[in-house]
């Protein structure tokens, strides 16, 4: 299905072009969003100044997280919160998964990283958490739940 999307408001400034196919086993997407300017406070989001910008080409042949295959570039972003803003040129995704391994790469100009193994991306945040949590009390350990699993 072809979703196309604009406004013209000038707290929420966007185009949207995209195809996405829910049919089958894994939703895919592929198509552009351009965030001209987007303001979260003015439209009841955050409570102080943040605003977003930037222009992002999405080509994902499987969006579901746990074996997500796809690029994502963002283009001149821009983030604005509390009176400081941040620009950066270019963010770039790239992620590939099989039934044996899955790669997550990121490059930015203020971050590069890549995560190689065999994992579930829903999982990885609470597993993070717990791993930290066995050197720092912040956060209570929880055992992750599987997809299956209610």
């Amino acid at each position: 299905m072809q979703l196309q999307a604009s406004s013209p408001d000038s707290n929420a400034h966007f185009d949207i072009a995209t195809h996405v196919n829910i049919a089958g086993k894994y939703p895919s997407l592929k198509g552009t969003v351009d965030l001209k300017n987007i303001d979260l406070q003015k439209l009841n989001f955050a409570s102080s100044e943040f605003k977003v910008a930037g222009l992002a080409t999405l080509d994902f042949p499987t969006v579901d997280p746990d074996y997500l295959n796809g690029t994502a570039n963002i283009a001149s972003l821009q983030v604005a919160m509390d009176g400081r803003v941040i620009n950066l040129d270019t963010i770039y995704l790239n992620a590939l998964s099989t039934a044996t391994e899955n790669n997550l790469t990121l490059k930015s100009d203020i971050i590069n990283a890549d995560l190689s193994g065999k994992y579930e991306l829903t999982q990885i945040g609470q597993a993070f958490t717990n791993e930290i949590g066995k050197y720092y009390a912040f956060a209570p350990v929880k055992k992750p739940a599987r997809k299956n699993e209610v």
